[in-house]
């Protein structure tokens, strides 16, 4: 089902809710939870392989990601055709799978609280100039938050990142010591409402430095999707 299909089910239901003295947010938060629905993200550096999200063969380009709603179940399944081996996310929440290119898998979760952004290096190499640095510019160029590691990161490892007090939506070029990683177009159901998902957990991915292949990946729940699409 569309993010904003979820959100249309919440606001027709919403007149007899709000009899009842809910807002809107009560009434999406009550179908969201009816649907058990679930943001799952699969993000690939590998080549020719096949996913199954809940069971269901869906294509992912390398160096690429994608982002799938799924809904009906208490917890959802996803793997790959290389490991065979099932990563198993509960609902009401957003989810990252990534597969590296050295086959090996990182798996993310949205966290209460504060937002939590994280450095994956799914290539197979360590990235290069030894202590990594990652700066957010926005689409004029001016560095908009900056953190320094202070140590490498190796293939398929991964790392938190400090940075605070900037918005979502104004990254535009994420630079990782020397090398500069345009991020692409949002899914357009996240691009609509990321004015209001600056809150959110985001994953940076590196897929390749060499080419350089790299994007965000914004780990918003379907409710969060839904409240801000109103």
């Amino acid at each position: 089902m569309k993010l904003r299909s979820i959100a249309l089910a919440g606001l027709l239901g919403g007149a007899l809710l709000m009899m009842s003295g809910c807002s809107k947010d009560d009434v999406i938060d009550a179908v969201n939870d009816a649907l058990k629905a679930n943001v799952i993200h699969v993000a690939n550096a590998n080549s020719g392989t096949a996913f199954y999200v809940d069971g269901e063969d869906k294509q992912v380009s390398e160096d690429s990601s994608r982002m799938f709603i799924v809904k009906g179940k208490n917890s959802y399944t996803v793997s790959d055709g290389v490991n065979n081996i099932e990563k198993n996310f509960p609902k009401d929440s957003a989810h990252l799978y990534a597969l590296c290119e050295n086959d090996t898998v990182l798996t993310d979760t949205a966290t209460d609280g504060g937002r939590e952004i994280e450095i994956l290096n799914l290539s197979g190499a360590t990235l290069s100039g030894g202590n990594v640095t990652v700066t957010l510019y926005n689409d004029s160029g001016t560095a908009i938050a900056t953190k320094a590691l202070n140590k490498a990161l190796d293939a398929c490892q991964r790392e938190v990142l400090d940075l605070t007090g900037f918005d979502l939506k104004d990254v535009e070029t994420v630079e990782i010591n020397d090398v500069n990683y345009t991020i692409p177009n949002y899914n357009s159901d996240v691009t609509a409402v990321l004015d209001s998902l600056n809150d959110v957990d985001f994953d940076i991915i590196v897929f390749d430095e060499a080419t350089p292949s790299g994007t965000i990946v914004p780990l918003a729940t379907a409710a969060e999707l839904g409240k801000a699409s109103n």
